[in-house]
């Protein structure tokens, strides 16, 4: 008996390519996210020990992030209500850190100019969301 290696290296290549696909359906969400969450880190290795709880905070609420997309992606094939949640609660660790922000430009601590670039990254990580909510109302309104 043969087994037909061609054949299984082709399924193996298509289930691949298909998992890719659902990746790159909300690739730009995560890609965004992914480039501030590193811009992010590298700025809040040099907060100073009196704001540590807010570091802590930014911290947190950008790694929660990366994961709420990442169960977006991962729960595709689930509910319309499972998987806005996971939006919602992403739009939401967003206006916490960009409260964090606000915080620390109040404080003194962060500058104009890098106040100003991290908040329209923020939002525009928030408009992509909105984005694709309003993307999923659409689709569950189809079916």
């Amino acid at each position: 008996m043969k087994i037909n290696i061609v054949n299984s290296k082709t399924k193996v290549y298509y289930f691949i390519k298909c998992v890719v696909n659902i990746l790159n359906d909300n690739f730009q969400l995560y890609k965004s996210l992914k480039d501030i969450c590193f811009e992010i880190f590298d700025f809040t290795e040099n907060i100073p020990r009196k704001y540590l709880y807010i570091k802590s905070g930014i911290e947190v609420s950008l790694i929660t992030s990366i994961k709420l997309v990442r169960y977006y992606i991962v729960n595709k094939n689930e509910t319309y209500r499972i998987r806005i949640k996971y939006l919602k609660d992403l739009i939401v660790e967003l206006s916490m850190i960009d409260f964090y922000f606000d915080f620390m430009y109040n404080k003194k601590y962060l500058g104009k100019n890098r106040y100003s670039d991290f908040s329209l990254k923020l939002e525009s990580i928030r408009r992509i969301a909105y984005g694709v909510i309003n993307s999923e109302k659409k689709q569950c309104e189809i079916q």
